[in-house]
């Protein structure tokens, strides 16, 4: 692991994503690794419950990473990577509620579509410990905007 961004999404993660990749910094890990990759939901629902993880071999075959659920334990990696450079992405938090609200949480709220052939099936909307690490290094639940979605 070379380079993290400890910003939440929302925040300019895709086009840093793409500039990580025009830098050679690919693969990324991001949620979508999370949703996809075999065992990776059931390891972070344990890692959010407070059980350890092997950061070394979740890690082992990526260079940089970002969003979710990266951008929660950036100090976690920080420490089993001591080399690793930290960017942070911010943004206005009124847009960035804003775009939350329209895209990301509004795929969480709406009825799951039919899981695709290769992703697992066992994602849901309803909670889980996934959802209990929610704040960023610059913000948290009660310094988020509390306008009703």
């Amino acid at each position: 692991m070379k380079v993290i961004n400890a910003g939440l999404g929302r925040t300019g993660t895709h086009s840093l994503k793409a500039a990580f990749d025009i830098l050679g910094l690919a693969p990324c890990y991001s949620a979508e690794m999370m949703w996809n990759e075999p065992g990776h939901q059931e390891l972070w629902s344990a890692t959010c419950a407070g059980k350890p993880i092997d950061w070394h071999a979740l890690f082992a075959s990526y260079e940089s990473g970002l969003d979710w659920p990266v951008c929660s334990f950036w100090r976690e990696i920080v420490a089993a990577f001591p080399d690793v450079r930290v960017v942070l992405s911010t943004r206005d938090p009124e847009d960035w509620y804003a775009s939350f609200r329209e895209t990301v949480y509004a795929a969480l709220t709406s009825p799951s579509p039919p899981p695709r052939p290769h992703s697992p099936s066992s994602r849901s909307s309803s909670a889980s410990p996934l959802s209990a690490r929610r704040s960023s290094p610059t913000t948290s639940p009660t310094t988020w905007p509390h306008a009703t979605p």
